[in-house]
């Protein structure tokens, strides 16, 4: 039997939106999101995180930058208990990179199903059986053209009951 996963965007969904957040020190976690990626590792779920990072081809950070945040994100995760099982960013940007090499139109970058996939294929997913958990129009595309059940974090944020839902109106069906 295959895995499911729960994706999770980063930026606005797990941590405060901090516009191009390049360091530690500015990551403040979602307290709703933490509930609910609990109940749904514990249900069997893998955490992953997808995250859209375009300010490396922009050159306001490099790489290790985002891995760094990366980690700590996933150390303050540990702490409540959620394991984030692989963390896959895109640092392209087809139309605002500065840095040529990362100026290409990649399939990795939301709402393109690259880092799904490859997450599915590194975990054994079954994608029709995982969910998108994000705050934006390119995530929740992103998640329905990979097969997945799509949830917008601000129904989390607006009714914390739903945290408890196991029903289908978390899900977001309609585009947003």
């Amino acid at each position: 039997m295959k895995n499911k996963a729960l994706f999770l965007d980063r930026d606005g969904t797990l941590i405060q939106h901090v516009p191009y957040l390049h360091r530690i020190e500015d990551v403040k976690l979602l307290e709703p999101v933490i509930t609910f990626v609990q109940s749904y590792q514990a249900r069997g779920y893998i955490p992953i995180m997808i995250t859209n990072q375009s300010g490396v081809a922009r050159g306001m950070f490099d790489e290790e930058a985002v891995q760094q945040v990366n980690a700590h994100i996933c150390k303050l995760l540990a702490a409540e208990g959620i394991t984030i099982a692989a963390c896959y960013y895109c640092p392209h940007h087809h139309t605002k990179a500065t840095i040529q090499a990362y100026a290409i139109t990649c399939t990795c970058r939301k709402p393109q199903t690259g880092m799904l996939l490859q997450a599915a294929a590194d975990f054994d997913i079954d994608l029709n059986q995982s969910i998108m958990l994000g705050d934006s129009q390119c995530d929740w595309d992103a998640g329905r053209a990979a097969g997945c059940q799509v949830i917008n974090v601000a129904h989390l944020q607006a009714d914390p009951l739903l945290l408890q839902s196991t029903t289908d109106s978390m899900f977001t069906q309609q585009k947003e």
